[in-house]
C-alpha cells in the first residue's frame, strides 16, 4: 500500500518555496516596462573599457548579452562626463562614440529578449587628479576629503581635498547629466538609474559631512534634498516611455 504524502506544513495558503521559484520566473510590469521575468542583475564595476575614450567593446557586450535572459539589467556605472572619473577604464556615455559603443551592447540584449538600464554615475570627490590630462583637482560640493580608495593604474590610491564646485559648475554637471541621459535613451537603453550612494557625488551633495555649503545647494536639509532631487530628477528626463530609478544609500 503506498504510504500517504506528508505536507511538511505546506498546508493552506502557503507558498512552498518552488513556488515562489516560479513567481519568480513569471513576466513582471515594471510601470510601462514588460520583463521577461521578476529578476533583476545588479550593477558590477569590471573596468573593461581598455582604451583612451573609454568605450564599451566587444568584450563587455558579450558579458552583457551573456546575462540578457534577467528580466532587467543595470549597466555598471557609467560617466556622466571626464570629470566624474574614479574607476580606471571604467566606460562614460557622455559623447556620440561613447554611445554608439553602448547602442551594440543595448541591441545585443534586446536581441535576447533582455531589457536594460544605464547607472549614470559621477563620482564627485572620489576621484583623483591622475585622471586628467592637466592634473586637475576632482570637483566636490566642498573641499571635504572623503577618505576613500580610487581606482587608478597600476593599482590604488586613497582620495585628496578635491576643489569646492561654483554655481557655474553644479550648473553644468546637471547638464551633464541630462546629456548623458538623452545619449542612453538614444543608445536603446530602456530606462536610467541615478548613483546617489555610496559617497558619490549626489550623495555628497545630501549628506551633510561632505556638504558644508552656505548656498542653495549646502547641507543636509529638506531644502538641499529637494533641490537636489529636483534638479537631477529634470536634468535626467527620458520621456514618458522610458524609466528613471534612483540608488540611494544612508
Amino acid at each position: 500500500m503506498e504510504r500517504p504524502r506528508q505536507d511538511h506544513g505546506h498546508s493552506g495558503g502557503e507558498s512552498r518555496p518552488d513556488d515562489k521559484q516560479q513567481l519568480l520566473l513569471q513576466p513582471y510590469k515594471l510601470a510601462d516596462l514588460p520583463l521577461s521575468t521578476r529578476i533583476v542583475m545588479a550593477p558590477l564595476t569590471h573596468g573593461r573599457a581598455h582604451n583612451r575614450g573609454h568605450v564599451p567593446n566587444d568584450l563587455m557586450r558579450e558579458y552583457y548579452e551573456q546575462r540578457a535572459t534577467a528580466g532587467l539589467i543595470i549597466s555598471e556605472g557609467v560617466w556622466v562626463n571626464v570629470d566624474g572619473q574614479r574607476w580606471r577604464s571604467a566606460p562614460g556615455i557622455y559623447n556620440y562614440e561613447l554611445g554608439a559603443g553602448w547602442r551594440r551592447i543595448t541591441d545585443a540584449v534586446h536581441a535576447k529578449g533582455g531589457r536594460i538600464f544605464a547607472q549614470l554615475w559621477h563620482q564627485g570627490s572620489v576621484s583623483d587628479p591622475s585622471f586628467f590630462d592637466d592634473g586637475r583637482l576632482p570637483l566636490a560640493p566642498s573641499a571635504v576629503d572623503p577618505v576613500q580608495i580610487v581606482h587608478v593604474a597600476g593599482g590604488t590610491t586613497m582620495t585628496v581635498v578635491p576643489r569646492e564646485m561654483t554655481h557655474a559648475d553644479i550648473v553644468q554637471v546637471i547638464g551633464d547629466y541630462r546629456n548623458a541621459a538623452r545619449i542612453a535613451k538614444e543608445a536603446g537603453f530602456d530606462g536610467i538609474q541615478l548613483q546617489a550612494g555610496f559617497v558619490y557625488l549626489i550623495q555628497q551633495f545630501i549628506h551633510e559631512p561632505t556638504n558644508r555649503r552656505a548656498d542653495r545647494y549646502g547641507g543636509a536639509s529638506k531644502i538641499a534634498r529637494a533641490s537636489c532631487s529636483k534638479y537631477l530628477r529634470r536634468s535626467s528626463r527620458l520621456g514618458r516611455a522610458t524609466g528613471l530609478a534612483s540608488r540611494l544609500a544612508s
